[in-house]
């Protein structure tokens, strides 16, 4: 550290020049580090929240993780392999209430970093021959929210009752349970949209609470009219 022995923090121009040792210890700390935040207005125990995902992941090598603020959480993976597993096995969820990740990149703050969205597979059902395409899939995953990729073992081939389809959900929004579309000669169809291990969300705003405590009630927002069941949009 004897860089910034001379260091004088007084001046607006400073340039921080740490020590080469102590900049490559710092990259191999933030490396296989995810931050993440869970999406609820409840109190949460955060040693209980460790204990669980740390049971539920079972890594070979362990996680660690650190309450950076209330509900936000530096998760720290020691190879990458643990860390694609976590990444593509989820949304994960503690108390059925979603854990939103980042993969943390060099040179940023984890305290600023976007929290806004969450990895679903959805499965696309109701569409008729000739639209179980590639094509139409991302197609789909756009107007959901923004797409991955497909289930390359779902789509093509011989006609299949549903497509599967990774996509970024924009936590913030409601989830979509249905579109219609309309091909040539007019005609329609109406897609359903199912998603694999949902949260707990909201109709009217996006993921994080359910409508029984949703704080609208009080501006008149009237949500038995909107006929939604959780169960015709959860696999």
């Amino acid at each position: 550290m004897e860089s910034f022995a001379n260091l004088n923090l007084d001046d607006d121009d400073t340039q921080l020049q740490p020590d080469d040792n102590d900049f490559v210890a710092s990259i191999e700390n933030s490396t296989f580090t995810l931050i993440g935040k869970l999406l609820t207005d409840r109190q949460i125990n955060f040693n209980d929240l460790k204990a669980t995902i740390s049971n539920l992941w079972r890594l070979g090598e362990g996680v660690f993780f650190k309450e950076l603020e209330l509900k936000l959480y530096w998760i720290q993976f020691f190879n990458h392999i643990d860390l694609q597993y976590i990444i593509d096995g989820g949304p994960w969820s503690f108390s059925n209430h979603l854990l939103v990740t980042h993969l943390l990149q060099l040179g940023e703050i984890p305290m600023e970093v976007s929290l806004s969205s969450a990895l679903f597979w959805i499965q696309i059902h109701n569409l008729p021959s000739g639209y179980m395409t590639s094509l139409t899939v991302q197609l789909l995953g756009h107007f959901m929210s923004r797409y991955v990729n497909y289930d390359t073992t779902v789509v093509g081939g011989s006609w299949r009752s549903s497509m599967l389809v990774r996509v970024a959900i924009d936590a913030r929004l409601p989830l979509k349970s249905s579109k219609r579309v309309v091909i040539h000669g007019n005609q329609s169809f109406i897609m359903h949209f199912k998603y694999e291990k949902p949260p707990i969300f909201c109709f009217l705003c996006g993921l994080g609470h359910n409508e029984k405590f949703y704080n609208r009630l009080f501006d008149g927002v009237n949500l038995t009219s909107r006929n939604h069941d959780l169960n015709k949009i959860r696999v």
